[in-house]
């Protein structure tokens, strides 16, 4: 099932709420309705964005691998469940 996005006042709210927080991402500006003050000025000349997250500043270098194989604390807390 595709839903398709409805720019309102109500979905500008949750927008708004969801950029203001730290999520750690971004919800697409262009969901905006456009005559809403963060709308962005490139919307109307770029395709459609299908994902909301637009940006990440998150990376994973140097971080293990979830659940690996042989992961002695992912064990640990695992059987503890």
């Amino acid at each position: 099932m595709h839903l398709e996005h409805e720019p309102s006042d109500e979905m500008d709210l949750m927008i708004s709420a969801i950029n203001e927080a730290d999520l750690g991402w971004k919800a697409d500006v262009c969901k905006y309705t456009k005559t809403h003050e963060k709308y962005g000025d490139h919307c109307d000349n770029e395709e459609q964005i299908v994902l909301a997250q637009v940006d990440s500043d998150d990376t994973l270098e140097g971080q293990k691998e979830f659940g690996a194989d042989g992961d002695k604390e992912f064990e640990a807390v695992l059987a503890k469940a």
